[in-house]
């Protein structure tokens, strides 16, 4: 998939330089084109090439979901490349705000490429009601997460199995939301308040469920869809779900 990127002369003077990072790193903002990604595993190697190109390695038992022209598949390995199609060079691919991206500085046309992919725990592969402890610890889902097909079939039949309700319309007292693990990442189902679901001991109403950003450029947002809730990091790299 190809993403082609323009900016304008005042943002073309803005430098950033080709690196080699762990996931942690990141750099300072340019003209950003091109998000490819989530926020990276814990560990993730960067390899950052003269060649416009980037390498990210998930480590340990850490895999991305990776979606090439349409096509789903777990991979172990990305490949993002970034190419100036126009303007002198200066569009190199980086970690920043939390996902991988092409950032433009002395490029004026910019082509990103590769594939779109989200982080997920190979070992915690699967949709189940959130633990205490994975509210404390996990972090939250995404838009990217929840459109891979494997993960999607699999919220809809969890949602099936456990009452979930697709809009918690009515009074407020008639629903609650329960925390659930998908895949590592922390989301809340609506639920019945008469459901069995609804007698777990983090079933909340909504408003005790809060995003916050915690460093990054903004973002982390509450958002919902088909009686799921989550934190839409945004440009924030450090997004979290909270469930008082």
């Amino acid at each position: 998939m190809r993403k082609v990127c323009f900016v304008s002369a005042l943002a073309s003077l803005l430098f950033l330089v080709a690196f080699t990072a762990t996931a942690g790193q990141s750099a300072d903002i340019g003209a950003q084109c091109g998000a490819r990604s989530g926020k990276l595993p814990p560990g993730a190697v960067i390899q950052a090439a003269d060649d416009g190109s980037m390498t990210v390695d998930a480590v340990g038992d850490w895999e991305f979901f990776a979606e090439h022209e349409g096509t789903w598949s777990r991979e172990k390995r990305i490949k993002v490349t970034c190419t100036c199609e126009s303007g002198g060079g200066g569009c190199n691919p980086t970690y920043i705000q939390g996902s991988v991206m092409c950032v433009m500085s002395t490029c004026s046309t910019c082509t990103s490429s590769g594939a779109r992919f989200v982080a997920f725990d190979g070992t915690n592969d699967s949709i189940s009601f959130a633990t205490s402890d994975d509210i404390k610890k996990l972090r939250p889902a995404n838009n990217l997460l929840l459109s891979v097909p494997e993960v999607s079939a699999a919220l809809d039949q969890f949602k099936i199995d456990n009452g979930a309700v697709s809009d918690a319309k009515g009074k407020a007292d008639s629903y609650r939301y329960v925390p659930i693990n998908v895949y590592g990442h922390l989301a809340a189902l609506v639920v019945p308040a008469d459901s069995k679901a609804a007698l777990l001991p983090n079933a909340k109403r909504k408003a005790n469920i809060t995003c916050g950003c915690e460093s990054g450029g903004g973002g982390c947002s509450k958002e919902s869809s088909w009686g799921v809730t989550w934190c839409e990091a945004g440009g924030c790299s450090s997004c979290s779900m909270t469930v008082d």
